[in-house]
Parts: structure tokens; C-alpha cells; sequence
């Protein structure tokens, strides 16, 4: 999954170079293509590194201004909003990401003895620790129990016929090295 997100990464950088350049020819002018590769690799590493972090700050978010607004009504409120975050943030084209989301808020949240704070830190990075799995990141892994991977290995299976084989590749090989299967 990241080596095609690095061709693409190339190819538009190429593209762009090319149009930045300045004389006519389809050969890019080697200055403009450094520069435009550099800056592309830089936001490319930051986006990478940053797309789980930048999750957890928009649950966060999300509960600060549902608090402001003064219509708060505790998890039931920002439901909605939430799975919408969560199913925006990852790149993976079935419906695994809902039912993660499904089940992690069936495991963490509604098991709550109080609505009112959640989700709470510790379950929002369980939920970030779903997402970097999608996205192929190892970020927040230690938050989830060996429960939490067999059933995620459960989900896996019910949507691997519907899934493209490099994510499904991705997603067993890190599921048989946290003991899934």
C-alpha cells in the first residue's frame, strides 16, 4: 500500500515539476524537480506520521465544541460524528472500517458505567489503534488487548472477500504476528 502511495507520490511530483518548469521541453528542470520532490517528501512523512494523531485531536475536538455549544448530551450526541471521523480518516474502501468502529463501541463505550465523558483518552486510542491498523501504521497497537485482535481478525475474515489482496495482505500478516489467528 505505501509503495503504490509513493509512485503516486512520484508521478505527481514529476507532473507538477514539469509544469513549474520554465522552458518548454516535457523534460523537467532538474532544480524545480528537487525542490518540488523535497517539500512533497517532507508533507508526505508528516501526513503519514501525523494522520492517527490528527484523529485523536478531532475526538477531542469533536467533545470540546459539543460541550460548548452547550448541547452535550454525553456520547449520544457526538455518535454520529464520531463514526463519521473515524470512517473519513482511513483509506480502506469496504465497510471494515465501520464494522471496527461498530465494535469497538459496543466493547468500550456502551459498556460505560457513564456516557457523559466518553469516549474517554483510553478508549479513544483504542480506537486509534483500529485506524493505524487500516492505515497501515503501528501506532497505538499497544492499546489493544488480545481480545481485541482476535475479534478484529473475526472482522478481517467476514470482509476479506470484499477487500483489495495488498490491504488484505497487510492487514493478515500484522494480525498472525499480534496472534489473531
Amino acid at each position: 500500500m505505501q509503495k503504490k502511495l509513493f509512485q503516486k507520490s512520484l508521478d505527481l511530483i514529476y507532473r507538477i515539476s514539469v509544469f513549474l518548469s520554465t522552458d518548454t521541453s516535457p523534460v523537467p528542470n532538474p532544480g524545480c524537480l528537487i525542490n518540488v520532490f523535497s517539500h512533497a517528501r517532507k508533507t508526505d512523512i508528516l501526513k503519514i506520521m501525523t494522520v492517527i494523531q490528527k484523529f485523536l485531536s478531532d475526538v477531542e475536538r469533536t467533545k470540546k465544541v459539543s460541550r460548548q455549544k452547550g448541547a452535550f448530551g454525553g456520547y449520544n450526541s457526538i455518535r454520529q460524528e464520531l463514526a463519521k471521523l473515524f470512517e473519513n480518516a482511513t483509506t480502506c474502501p469496504t465497510d471494515l472500517p465501520h464494522s471496527f468502529f461498530e465494535y469497538w463501541e459496543n466493547k468500550y463505550i456502551f459498556t460505560s458505567a457513564d456516557l457523559t465523558w466518553e469516549p474517554e483518552q483510553k478508549n479513544a486510542e483504542k480506537l486509534a489503534g483500529m485506524l493505524a491498523l487500516l492505515e497501515d501504521s503501528d501506532e497505538y497497537f499497544d492499546t489493544l488487548t488480545d481480545e481485541d485482535w482476535q475479534e478484529i481478525g473475526r472482522l478481517v475474515n467476514f470482509e476479506a472477500e470484499d477487500l483489495p489482496v495488498e490491504i488484505l495482505q497487510q492487514l493478515m500478516a500484522v494480525l498472525v504476528s499480534k496472534g489473531a489467528y
